[in-house]
Formats: structure tokens, C-alpha cells, sequence
């Protein structure tokens, strides 16, 4: 009987991978690899990691010698597979250009056929998409349905069936993903043990930072901390700790590129007290890629409330306050009562009354009609009380004083002779006695005079001005209180905002929006304004009802920054290499996931055509791609890392190999494209078929698919026989 090891042996030189490559590496280091070689035995993941060291230090063919171990032990190890550039179609593996050029059964051809036909007929609403989604769940085309409904839950976030229907599920608010809610505490659990192991390193290069003797030291332990997870430690100790060292803080920061530590910088930009510090963050984030931080500072502009003010310019003028709206203006008209009107007639005397203000006298003279009547003693002699009554009612209705007009009357009643009569109402008259016989008509006559406080009344006129006035002053002190914080907080973070984009918006967060949605390329639909614009108006009187006044806002939508390829960049799809340009929502493009190295092809689920951008041409083995300075590529052992600060010697993933840059340089200002790729967010581009990001911002990656594994970590099972 033939051991089994035997046989691998013979399969192996069956294919020229039985015998290592001869290396020139040193003797130490050739050991160690050969002790590593003999470790991994049958166990595929140490055959990929043996290839990931091989692939780093220039060994190609041992590195897809040990990958054909990885695959011949365990045929469907996805990294492996993914490393050599095979993607699964069906039961089998293949490359992607044995997948492209593969023709499709006729019954699956017209399946696509209707589907682009649907496609191109639709328009770009929720309800269209999700009509295109069911169509093609319903056709067995799942990856096209799921393009189509991550376009329904970008168009129309509110959808819960869409949501559900890509298998996200309410977490804590938010739609999640059970992989996503995984990945989260995962993260949560790398973060709690790093922080064990580096906040005390932490804490004492921060102590050691306020000694000379020892700053240099602790300066060069800082320069190796670089981990994303490490960021709220790291603010913890150097921003908020006793031992907190601003510039330091922004350098350690400014060395971890992930999107918290952007955060971070652009906190620490717009809020530090340390002017010195507030510089070297904004400058750190001028390379930066603005999407990680720039929506942290536009969500914190405010527009200052806009209003006029007319102010009251004494009794009988009207003051106003005039507040310019979003949706209607809002007018406060503040009313003086006008100043008392007494005309001046003859005979009026100016006087000062005993308050020391002037008052107007004016006397004016009572007469009654003249009565006649032969039997009217006689009438009254012999009156009844009642009769008596309606004769007093009477002189009253003429003005006579009440006790005068029942004087009068007693005296008819009981003689002949008039007695001499005071009036109260009438100081200056009197009657004097008047003898009465049968033919005797008489009238009563007396004079009033009214004392017209003028001084007062235009005092009072005054005051209430005064009310009005200050009611006035009141609203506008309450905008201003409103304005006052808001314009801080713009002073801080719109300056940022400026120098570190190069943009000039000022405190217009409608144009830092529009700005910003520019950029990506898509369109803001804003609520049409009805015709004109409406005024609300309200009045103040002399005793005013208080009424606040509101502060217009209208919510941050959700914005990204573009980070995008040339023109006639070639994306690998299912069908092919197709120019970006006209990559379409549904389209099936290479990918591979950052986790696991895997390569699959994705639906697209969102297309990015924006405007005129500054590129790079970035040389990568004998090719030239296009790209925006925040474009991310994926550096082998590294993970994701912006156009701009590629060097010249990084090694590129690529399909099935590596590939080396040549050359950076700055290249034309142009149309720039992107896409969204659903799950693994990444496509490949070019002929090489170089692994780029999406148009999303990438996760924290806690470690690299590839990254390069120490030779004594796969030797260790060395101790024990290999595997088999």
C-alpha cells in the first residue's frame, strides 16, 4: 500500500511544485523558512501564510507553490483561491478572464437581455427599483435584485421592506447586518484588549513628555503607535489626560490613518485652546481624505437668524422688526400710541399744576333752557313727591348739579322766594334771589371749568413709547443671544473648513451642502418654494404679550466626498474589462473581501459622475491608472491606502499577483467616476486588474488579509511530527 504522503509527492512533482525554489536569502533566514516548510505539513492556512511571507520577500514561484498545497489539501480555501486570482463559477474555480469569455447558456442570455431592457427603461425612483428589485428576485437574478434594492434604501431610507429584504435588521436604532453587528463587537473586543496592553505605554510616554531628559524617548516610542482601535486611548491620555500634550496629540494622530483619527484632528482643529494646536490639526488634515471628517464640521454650521429693525421714533410712530425666513418671513410691528391731541380754544389758561407739569384750564358756561309756566307754583306748591321727582330728574338731564336741582324745586314748593344757590359742580355761580309771580320764566345758568393735565398725558405717551421701545430692544437681544453662540461655533469650525478644502463657503451651510454633494456627483433635490414668499406679522400695543421668536434650522443629510478614476478606467466585470464610465446599477464586478481574501463578483448598488477633479497617474507595472488623490489601493500586507501617499516601490494587490508602483505623478484636472459595490466595497481597475475601494470610506481593518506572518510563528509546530 502507497502512504498517502508518498502520493502527494508524486502529484506535486507532477506539476513542478515538489521541489523549493534555490534562494539566495541568508543562511539564518533560509533556515528558518525551511523550518516553517517542513511545520505547515497539510494545514492549509500555514501553506497561505508561507505564501504571503514568500510573495513579500520576492519569492513568486515558492508563493504559488504553497498556495497549490493550500488548495490541493482543502480545494475551496477562499484566500487561497483569492491570492491566485480564481473566483468560484458554480462547483468550479476559475480565472476571470476564463469566466468572461465563457458564453452563457442561451436561457440565461435572455434572462440578461430583458433584465438590461427593464433597466434601461426605468426611471431613477424608489418604487422603479424596487419593481426592478421583485422582478428579479422573482427570476432567480438575486445579485441584480440586491443592486436594486440597496438603490431603493439610498433613494428612500424609510423603506423597511427594502432593508429586510437585503437582511438588515433594527440594531439600536440603526439598520444593521447580523455580519456588521459581529464585526462591531469584534472591534469593541480588539479595542478593550489593545487598550490593555497599550494605555499604560500611553501613560507613561505622556509623563515622561514634560522632562527633557526623557521627551526623546518618549517621542520615539509615540512614532510606532499607529493601530485605528487606539484612537479614544490615545485622546484620553495626550488631549484629555493630566499629562496631555496638544502638538504631540495631533502628531501621533496624524500618523493613524482611519477615519476616528481624522475626527479626532479636526476636533482638536476647531476646538482646541491652543492656537498652536488648532494649526497643526487643520494642516494634518490638508492630507486627509475630507470625507472622514469634513461632515463632522459642516454638521455644526449654522446660518445666523437674518433681520432688520426699524426703531420707534416716539409716540405715535411704529417700530419693526423684520426676520427673513426659509419658509415665510415673520414681521413684529412695535405701535407707539400717539401723543395727546387737546386743541386750544379761547378763553384756555396754561397753568402749572401743584405736580409741577403744566395743565390747561378751560371754564365752560351751562344754561338751561328757560321755564314758563303761570301754574307752576302752584304746581309745585301742591306737587306730589312724585310729580316733585320727575321735575328734579328734569333739571338734571339739563345739567344741573343733583342737590342744586332738588334745592330749586324744595324752594318753588315751599315759597315764593328763590334762595341764593351754590352749585358744587360750578363753584364761580350763583343765583342770586329771584322774586317769582305767575308770568316769571327763568333759566339757571352756571359755569364748569376743566383742569387738563397736558404735562401728564404726554409723560404717559412717553412712557409707553418706552415700553414699546424696549419690547423692541428685548426681541432683538433675544436674536442676538441666539446668533451669538452660532456664530462661534461657525468662527471655529468654518475656517477649518476652508483652509483645509480650499473652499470658500463662509457660514452658508446650504453652500457647504451643495458643495459638498457636488462633489459626488449626485443630485440634491430640495422642496419646491411656493410662489413668492409669505410674511407673518404680528403687533405689539402698549402692553405687549410676549412672543418668542424661532430659530429656522433644516436637517444634515448624510453626505460623502468622491474619491474617483479617469475616463476609460477598465473595471473588471463578469463580462469583461468596461470602461467606468459605463458601469451601470445591477452589474456584476470583480471583488474581493478585505477579510478574507476571497474574490466573488458584486452587484454595483450606486454610481458616482462628478465634476472636474485634480488626478494622479499612478504607474503601477507598466500601467498607467487615473486616479483622485483619496482613491484608495490596497498595498499587500498593509491594507487601504490613498493615491496620495502611495510610494514609489509599494506593492499593489492585483488579480492573482502583485504589482509594483513606478511612478506618481500629478496628472490633468478631469471627470472623475466611482462606484458602490454592495458587501466587500471594492473592484478591480485596469488591465492588470489592480484592488481599489468603493466610493465608501473603509472600515477599521484590524488586520490584512495578507499580511506578511513571522517564519517563527509557523515553525512553532515543529516541536510535534508535520502534519500529513
Amino acid at each position: 500500500m502507497v502512504c498517502s504522503t508518498a502520493i502527494r509527492s508524486v502529484l506535486l512533482l507532477g506539476i513542478g511544485l515538489g521541489t523549493p525554489v534555490e534562494s539566495s536569502s541568508p543562511p539564518a533566514i533560509e533556515d528558518a523558512y525551511q523550518a516553517a516548510s517542513r511545520a505547515a505539513g497539510r494545514d492549509p492556512d500555514a501553506q497561505v501564510r508561507l505564501a504571503l511571507w514568500c510573495e513579500a520577500n520576492g519569492r513568486r514561484a515558492d508563493a504559488m507553490r504553497h498556495l497549490a498545497l493550500a488548495v490541493l489539501v482543502a480545494p475551496d480555501h477562499f484566500a487561497a483561491r483569492g491570492l491566485m486570482g480564481q473566483v468560484r463559477r458554480g462547483a468550479s474555480w476559475r480565472r476571470p478572464a476564463e469566466v468572461a469569455s465563457e458564453p452563457d447558456d442561451a436561457a440565461h442570455a435572455a434572462l440578461r437581455e430583458e433584465y438590461e431592457g427593464r433597466r434601461s427603461r426605468m426611471e431613477e425612483t424608489a418604487d422603479a427599483h424596487w419593481k426592478l428589485a421583485l422582478w428579479c428576485e422573482r427570476s432567480g437574478l438575486t445579485d441584480e435584485a440586491t443592486a436594486h434594492f440597496a438603490a431603493v434604501t439610498r433613494l428612500d431610507p424609510k423603506r423597511e421592506a427594502a432593508w429586510k429584504r437585503l437582511g438588515y435588521k433594527k440594531h439600536h436604532g440603526r439598520w444593521l447586518t447580523d455580519a456588521q453587528i459581529a464585526a462591531a463587537k469584534a472591534e469593541a473586543e480588539a479595542r478593550e484588549a489593545l487598550e490593555k496592553t497599550w494605555r499604560p505605554r500611553l501613560e507613561a510616554w505622556a509623563a515622561q513628555l514634560a522632562d527633557p531628559g526623557t521627551r526623546g524617548e518618549a517621542l520615539a516610542g509615540l512614532a510606532a503607535v499607529e493601530h485605528p482601535l487606539l484612537v479614544p486611548a490615545i485622546w484620553s491620555v495626550l488631549v484629555a489626560g493630566r499629562h496631555a500634550d496638544g502638538p504631540v496629540a495631533v502628531q501621533v494622530l496624524g500618523q493613524i490613518d482611519a477615519r476616528d483619527a481624522s475626527r479626532a484632528l479636526a476636533t482638536l482643529a476647531a476646538f482646541s485652546n491652543d492656537a498652536e494646536v488648532r494649526r497643526l490639526a487643520t494642516e494634518t488634515l490638508k492630507r486627509r481624505d475630507p470625507r472622514e471628517w469634513a461632515d463632522l464640521l459642516i454638521g455644526m454650521i449654522r446660518k445666523p437668524i437674518q433681520y432688520s429693525v426699524q426703531p420707534v421714533n416716539g409716540p405715535g410712530s411704529a417700530g419693526e422688526l423684520f426676520v427673513e425666513g426659509k419658509q415665510y418671513n415673520y414681521r413684529r410691528v412695535y405701535a407707539a400710541p400717539p401723543p395727546p391731541s387737546v386743541p386750544l380754544l379761547p378763553g384756555d389758561q396754561l397753568r402749572i399744576g401743584p405736580d409741577g407739569l403744566p395743565l390747561l384750564a378751560r371754564s365752560e358756561v351751562l344754561v338751561s333752557p328757560a321755564y314758563s309756566d303761570p301754574d307752576l307754583s302752584r304746581a309745585l306748591a301742591g306737587a306730589s313727591p312724585e310729580r316733585q321727582r320727575e321735575f328734579t330728574a328734569r333739571l338734571r338731564q339739563e345739567g344741573i348739579d343733583g342737590q342744586a336741582a332738588e334745592t330749586l324745586v324744595s324752594a318753588f314748593s315751599t315759597n315764593r322766594q328763590l334762595p341764593s344757590l351754590a352749585f358744587p359742580s360750578a363753584p364761580h355761580s350763583r343765583f342770586g334771589a329771584i322774586p317769582l309771580n305767575s308770568g316769571t320764566t327763568f333759566s339757571l345758568a352756571y359755569s364748569r371749568e376743566y383742569q387738563i393735565p397736558i404735562g401728564q398725558m404726554f409723560l404717559e405717551a412717553e412712557r409707553a413709547t418706552a415700553q414699546v421701545q424696549e419690547h423692541l430692544r428685548r426681541d432683538v437681544l433675544a436674536i442676538e443671544l441666539t446668533n451669538a453662540p452660532i456664530r462661534e461655533l461657525n468662527g471655529r469650525v468654518v475656517p477649518v473648513l476652508e483652509e483645509a478644502t480650499g473652499t470658500r463657503n463662509g457660514d452658508d451651510p446650504d453652500a457647504w451642502r451643495a458643495w459638498w454633494i457636488d462633489q459626488i456627483g449626485m443630485r440634491q433635490v430640495l422642496p419646491r418654494p411656493a410662489n413668492g414668499t409669505s410674511t407673518v406679522t404680528d403687533v405689539v400695543s402698549v402692553q405687549p404679550r410676549p412672543v418668542p421668536i424661532g430659530v429656522f434650522e433644516l436637517p444634515l443629510v448624510a453626505i460623502r466626498m468622491a474619491s474617483c478614476f479617469g475616463a476609460g478606467t477598465p473595471v473588471h466585470t463578469v463580462d469583461g474589462p468596461r470602461p467606468i464610465e459605463e458601469i451601470q446599477v445591477g452589474d456584476l464586478v470583480l471583488s474581493q473581501d478585505e477579510a478574507t481574501g476571497s474574490l466573488a463578483y458584486k452587484p454595483v448598488i450606486g454610481l458616482h459622475h462628478n465634476p472636474p477633479s485634480t488626478t494622479f497617474e499612478v504607474r503601477i507595472g507598466g500601467e498607467t491608472i487615473v486616479s483622485s488623490d483619496f482613491h484608495r489601493f490596497w498595498v499587500a500586507g498593509r491594507g487601504w491606502v490613498m493615491a496620495r501617499e502611495l510610494r514609489v516601490g509599494d506593492t499593489i494587490r492585483a488579480v492573482g499577483r502583485t504589482a509594483t508602483v513606478e511612478a506618481i505623478e500629478e496628472g490633468q484636472v478631469q471627470l472623475v467616476y466611482n462606484l458602490d459595490v454592495a458587501e466587500t466595497r471594492s473592484f478591480f481597475v485596469g488591465e492588470l486588474g489592480v484592488l481599489v475601494h468603493d466610493n465608501s470610506l473603509p472600515s477599521t481593518t484590524i488586520e490584512p488579509f495578507d499580511a506578511v506572518p513571522d517564519l517563527a510563528a509557523i515553525a512553532e509546530p515543529e516541536a510535534g511530527e508535520p502534519g500529513e
